[in-house]
């Protein structure tokens, strides 16, 4: 790693933040900078906290940490708020997004490899544990494949770190011209495509679809937006549906269930 990552941990149990400064070590190219036991004592010092990651505990007393969040990123936008917490609940997790943090980990989770992940691409859009899919979208889907077009490599990685966890047999491109050298032998039953990487052109799609004579590819767009316009025109070119970012780890394994199932 290039940098060492500033990091501060803003949880009211001691235990969960020596757990955790104990993984950082192992995981090195980073220090701690800042400890708090409360979201009100880190929303004192909000002005002067120097960190490139915020790991948030969702449940503190007083002020909880969706709202800490909310609060912190109203002043310090440029803040990284990945929440923790010791339960895998829907709620939370789009709660947290809204209020505009950028991930969502288990404290027990098997996080190792996403935060090494985190600390490499801290500008990537979204992460959270591999635990964090839900149950009742979870099939056998292992004969899947899926393509993730995505120049991002943080967010091209857990996009298909999630997929996979799942049973999907993901392959992944950082641009258009590789994904469509690939995509005719690959046969995938979704393509997935950021819109910033095709570079707004949303023929990539209708050149997907040309590929195949039956449209049993499945066509997803990711998109910061997702206005009327853009969904009236990604329709024209044969897309599916369109997940808007930030997504969660529900949204994306849901939305990919729907378009190849329905």
């Amino acid at each position: 790693m290039e940098t060492e990552r500033k990091i501060v941990l803003v949880d009211d149990k001691p235990s969960f933040r020596s757990t955790t400064k104990l993984l950082l070590r192992k995981i090195g190219g980073c220090k701690v900078t800042g400890e708090y036991n409360s979201g009100n004592e880190f929303l004192q010092d909000i002005n002067i906290i120097d960190a490139d990651l915020v790991f948030m505990d969702i449940e503190m007393p007083g002020i909880n940490g969706i709202e800490t969040t909310r609060k912190a990123l109203k002043i310090r936008p440029d803040l990284m708020v990945i929440g923790l917490s010791l339960y895998d609940e829907p709620e939370y997790i789009k709660n947290l997004i809204e209020a505009g943090a950028r991930g969502y980990l288990l404290k027990l989770g098997d996080n190792l490899s996403l935060i090494e992940t985190m600390l490499k691409y801290p500008k990537a859009e979204i992460f959270y544990s591999k635990e964090i899919a839900s149950q009742d979208v979870k099939r056998n889907v292992s004969k899947h494949r899926v393509v993730i077009v995505e120049v991002s490599e943080g967010t091209r990685f857990i996009t298909d770190y999630t997929l996979s966890n799942c049973g999907y047999e993901v392959y992944s491109y950082p641009d258009t011209e590789s994904a469509l050298k690939a995509i005719p032998s690959i046969s995938p039953d979704l393509v997935i495509a950021d819109y910033n990487t095709i570079g707004n052109n949303l023929s990539f799609f209708k050149t997907v679809r040309a590929f195949f004579e039956a449209s049993h590819t499945g066509l997803m767009l990711i998109s910061n937006k997702s206005d009327e316009n853009l969904i009236a025109e990604a329709h024209k070119f044969g897309v599916d549906n369109i997940l808007k970012k930030p997504f969660t780890g529900y949204g994306l394994i849901a939305m990919a269930e729907k378009v190849i199932y329905e």
